[in-house]
């Protein structure tokens, strides 16, 4: 009976659990913020600012913008003189992301929807100083993002850097991507622990500047800043 039990109560944690975690990824398509965050989005924004070391006349692009809220919070660091830029699946994500700058006293967010070949179709080189995303690297898969990261390196200007926000599966940070966890032996959103992100950027073109550091604005959480490896001249 008591073995009965504690099986019982474990059930009802791990399901918990995961209700949860659907609860944030509902919560934060509305809100941008997710449910579990340890204090606010203007104090992760202060942390994203550090790390990119934003300067206004600046151009920033964010790769995977969702309804805009990270964006409108660090647009005013690159002001006056900043411009916007965004990267998204859809073009209702985009167009939620140039309404939140909008609304933030920003100018337009110049936007680009994101294909399985090309993060930003049309985007010149050398258009962004720095490049971030937040929660959005997992969602990516791995042949994809072998395509994005070069790609990343001709977007950034020299000595431009790139922050990468993502989370590791529970209890380890190195290991192949895989589900974050199992409920009923189905497994729940893929992660890429942060070993395995380090390998497959630094592979594409980066070098590692920073961390990875933990992110504490969420379960797992970590954060990871690279640079561009300079092209050897062709001429």
């Amino acid at each position: 009976m008591v073995i009965l039990l504690s099986l019982f109560v474990s059930l009802c944690a791990i399901t918990l659990t995961y209700s949860v975690q659907i609860w944030d990824a509902v919560s934060y398509m509305q809100t941008g913020v997710f449910q579990t965050q340890s204090s606010d989005l203007d104090l992760e924004a202060d942390v994203f600012a550090g790390h990119l070391k934003l300067l206004p006349g600046m151009a920033i692009c964010e790769m995977g913008s969702a309804n805009g809220a990270l964006m409108a919070k660090l647009g005013p660091k690159v002001m006056p003189g900043g411009s916007l830029i965004a990267t998204a699946p859809n073009y209702a994500e985009l167009a939620a992301t140039n309404a939140a700058a909008l609304a933030a006293g920003l100018p337009s967010v110049r936007t680009f929807k994101a294909t399985n070949v090309s993060w930003a179709p049309g985007l010149p080189p050398a258009s962004c100083d720095v490049l971030y995303s937040r929660m959005v690297y997992h969602m990516i898969p791995k042949d994809v993002i072998a395509l994005y990261i070069p790609q990343w390196v001709t977007a950034l200007k020299p000595g431009g850097r790139i922050l990468i926000v993502d989370h590791n599966p529970m209890g380890t940070h190195s290991g192949p991507r895989r589900p974050m966890s199992y409920i009923f032996g189905v497994g729940t959103m893929v992660v890429v622990p942060q070993d395995t992100e380090v390998n497959e950027i630094t592979s594409g073109g980066f070098s590692l500047l920073e961390g990875p550091f933990e992110h504490p604005f969420f379960h797992g959480g970590y954060g990871a800043v690279y640079q561009a490896i300079p092209q050897a001249s062709t001429s």
